[in-house]
């Protein structure tokens, strides 16, 4: 089953600071990420991250998110 693509704020669209709160989006990184909340931490806070759209992540063979909808 996928989920719905509904969230709390619906009028945040891709192309803008907000990419990675963007609903359906898929963010990845590399280095530190301390600026989104985590603990890891790099010397400078080097780090880099992009957001896609309509991505499909999978781990391990499982998928978890098809084309921008998280599986469920």
């Amino acid at each position: 089953m996928l989920a719905s693509k509904k969230g709390l704020n619906t009028g945040l669209k891709f192309g803008f600071t907000q990419d990675d709160r963007v609903l359906g989006g898929v963010t990845i990184g590399i280095g530190g990420n301390e600026d989104k909340g985590g603990k890891n931490r790099t010397l400078g806070n080097r780090h880099w991250w992009a957001s896609m759209t309509n991505a499909t992540v999978s781990i391990d063979g499982k998928t978890i998110v098809a084309d921008g909808f998280l599986r469920c």
